[in-house]
């Protein structure tokens, strides 16, 4: 037995889907989709919003956290780590788990990507999300794979990085029948990065 999921905005033609399935394969409707893979699904007229609430909660019960304060971060404001920094843990596999969960967490927190910046390598971290219409398709936060030597240059990376997606994302769009007739916007918020974009032969 297999779980399948089908989203669609035209009722008729989900029920026809689920018809033709229903001749083939042995299914039962569970009806309108709640929780699925940890994964909270909430439906409204104007789209959907996936939470993870539970999820997170049962990574804290996990952790043994469940008792502890709750506050925004657990980090300390300006805090510096290193990989050096206190003691090997005896038992790695809970250790392990809590990050595995923690990785999947980012579907709807890619916030926790990199909640602080890693000082050992001096390599900034690129944060971007990419939006069709008024739906959000594509985010990311990721380390950077070369160190910058301005945040400037930190912000151009991230720039050239988002444009990548987006090309690739046009030709993605492009073969599924999609066309696009506008251009795409690209927002950042420093100037430099901006400015060098619109005019890089001045630049290195």
């Amino acid at each position: 037995m297999y779980d399948m999921i089908i989203i669609g905005s035209d009722y008729s033609t989900v029920e026809e889907v689920k018809y033709q399935l229903f001749q083939e394969f042995e299914m039962k409707d569970l009806g309108s989709l709640r929780y699925f893979l940890g994964i909270e699904v909430a439906t409204s007229p104007s789209g959907y919003l996936l939470s993870q609430t539970k999820y997170a909660r049962d990574i804290l019960s996990r952790a043994n956290l469940t008792d502890d304060k709750i506050v925004d971060t657990h980090f300390q404001l300006h805090a510096k780590f290193s990989t050096f920094d206190g003691v090997p843990l005896e038992d790695l596999t809970l250790y392990r788990e809590l990050v595995g969960c923690l990785v999947y967490l980012t579907v709807t927190h890619p916030d926790i990507s990199y909640a602080a910046g890693d000082f050992s390598d001096c390599k900034s971290t690129s944060g971007l999300c990419v939006f069709l219409g008024d739906s959000l398709i594509s985010w990311k936060s990721k380390k950077q794979l070369v160190v910058a030597r301005s945040n400037t240059k930190a912000e151009y990376h991230a720039m050239a990085h988002v444009t990548s997606k987006i090309v690739w994302l046009w030709w993605l769009l492009s073969n599924m029948g999609v066309s696009l007739s506008d251009s795409t916007s690209l927002y950042c918020d420093n100037q430099s990065a901006v400015q060098i974009a619109h005019n890089s032969v001045f630049h290195e």
